[in-house]
């Protein structure tokens, strides 16, 4: 919640989303998982950035719901031995799309903010109500 604030603030700027998602979500997961010991973050089957690569007990979930409507997707609650792991699916909405729509359709200033901070980009090309990815949490049992 508090970074889809800070992200629904930055709209209006969107190159100052990006600085947002890059550097404020980050912080946001570790503040969470030192107050709490619950590991949180976000992930995607289309990556912009490496440090969001999926955990192994997610992979099959991100395959099942790939390419599908966001509508589809279902939050999952894994057993994983020691801890228990929460999914909660991510859709892409009308603001996302200012950072995350086909690359011909950006500005030019989140273009180069893009390229600037991810070379090897994969999330663009989304339309609103596309399966973007999941939040994650892993919490001890």
């Amino acid at each position: 919640q508090r970074l889809s604030r800070q992200l629904m603030e930055e709209l209006a700027n969107p190159p100052a989303a990006v600085a947002v998602c890059a550097e404020e979500a980050p912080a946001i997961a570790a503040e969470v998982a030192a107050a709490s010991g619950v590991a949180v973050g976000r992930t995607s089957d289309r990556l912009r950035s490496p440090a969001n690569a999926p955990r192994p007990w997610v992979r099959p979930f991100l395959a099942e719901a790939a390419g599908r409507p966001a509508a589809e997707a279902r939050p999952v609650l894994v057993d994983l031995g020691d801890r228990i792991g929460l999914l909660r699916p991510v859709g892409v909405g009308a603001p996302c799309l200012k950072c995350h729509a086909e690359p011909e359709r950006l500005s030019p200033g989140v273009r180069d903010a893009l390229t600037g901070r991810y070379q090897a980009d994969a999330a663009t090309g989304y339309a609103e109500g596309d399966f973007r990815g999941f939040f994650w949490a892993e919490a001890a049992k």
